[in-house]
């Protein structure tokens, strides 16, 4: 390639870098403006320690580099979020200050309309059947290093908020871990949002091992 090749080549990988990044920051707009409402509940803190915490906030940044990587119409929103907490501390690591989301202080039920709310968790008996693009899905911010049971389910009991559970046991009957990584479960709805079946996006995102 001669000089004047070379010079063409980079003016075009700039170029298309810049209508990259004018994509995304359009998806992004879009995304925080009209997306589907899938909000992290970080209430829990309190009984997380700070290795929890820390696996938390790393979660949170995984989730947010799902809608950039697969151009999600996500409303991204983290609710009982504080900017004095240990878990914004830790989620400044990964530059939480320039992601385009929604950030409350308030509990998502002070937040959200009561029967726009699908509150996500494992022990919930009726299952996910389809997403509702006028309903906001919440999932507990706990990681499973020290899984605290019913926590998700009793919290949304208390404000008379509906609970369900992803299908994995019916698509994966033998699968042995149910409950699953915020990231996880993010990644599950961007698929299920992005158009995949309840079993292909289950099937992307749950390891081998705990399908058997």
């Amino acid at each position: 390639m001669d000089d004047e090749g070379r010079k063409t080549f980079v003016l075009n990988e700039r170029k298309a870098k810049i209508e990259h990044q004018e994509n995304l920051n359009s998806l992004l707009d879009h995304a925080y403006n009209e997306g589907v409402g899938v909000c992290i509940n970080c209430s829990f803190n309190e009984i997380m320690n700070p290795r929890e915490i820390r696996s938390l906030a790393k979660q949170l940044s995984m989730s947010y580099n799902l809608i950039k990587k697969h151009m999600a119409p996500i409303k991204m929103v983290l609710t009982s979020f504080s900017h004095d907490s240990a878990l914004y501390k830790d989620c400044e690591l990964f530059g939480i200050q320039n992601w385009k989301i929604h950030k409350h202080e308030q509990g998502f039920w002070e937040i959200f309309e009561s029967e726009k709310i699908i509150v996500l968790t494992p022990d919930a008996t009726e299952i996910l059947e389809e997403i509702q693009h006028d309903k906001v899905y919440i999932i507990g911010g706990l990681v499973d290093t020290n899984v605290k049971k019913r926590e998700t389910l009793t919290q949304a009991s208390k404000y008379g908020i509906t609970c369900k559970s992803l299908p994995v046991k019916k698509y994966f009957p033998e699968c042995k871990k149910v409950v699953l990584n915020v990231s996880t479960v993010f990644e599950i709805l961007m698929h299920k949002i992005n158009n995949l079946s309840w079993e292909d996006a289950l099937n992307r995102c749950i390891p081998v091992r705990a399908k058997r």
